[in-house]
């Protein structure tokens, strides 16, 4: 049954996933955040397009699961989004985005840590790099290590650390 229940996902997106090399998505996220501390598993990465990408998060229900510090927070959204892309639809272009540094907008404090996700997407034939707060299923483009205007985070600006994919 569960098999079944995933060849349906799988067919409702009518995914046509497209490959790219880890060393192409390793510098993909070095040219834009100058971040190279990359942890990347495999040597092909299986992508597909932003809409695509939108649509699944659209109907997804993890941005309902409701919040609950030290039990289901950011750690464990960024995760399960990341389990259901590799999982259900086999794209290993949804990574983890660890460490990524809170702070104050206006004075540039420290305010905390946080966990969302961050993946490969093509966006009229070009491939991006995006941010996505698995929370709300917030997206933006990734054109630099610090990422600001995040709907629910906008008196912060959060600082790109580490990745996993």
């Amino acid at each position: 049954m569960i098999e079944k229940g995933v060849w349906f996902l799988q067919n409702a997106f009518k995914l046509k996933p497209k490959t790219t090399t880890g060393s192409y998505l390793k510098m993909l996220i070095s040219s834009k955040t100058g971040i190279s501390n990359v942890y990347l598993a495999d040597k092909t990465y299986y992508y597909t397009d932003l809409a695509t990408i939108k649509n699944i998060l659209k109907y997804d229900l993890v941005d309902e699961k409701e919040y609950e510090s030290e039990k289901y927070d950011c750690d464990d959204y960024a995760q399960t989004i990341y389990a259901i892309f590799r999982y259900v639809f086999e794209l290993n272009s949804m990574g983890t985005a660890r460490q990524i540094e809170m702070v104050s907008a206006e004075t540039g404090g420290h305010i905390g840590w946080h966990r969302a996700n961050i993946f490969l997407a093509e966006d009229n034939g070009t491939l991006k790099l995006y941010y996505c707060e698995p929370q709300n299923d917030f997206i933006k483009e990734i054109t630099s290590k610090e990422i600001t205007g995040i709907k629910g985070f906008e008196s912060k600006k959060l600082i790109l650390g580490n990745f996993d994919f």
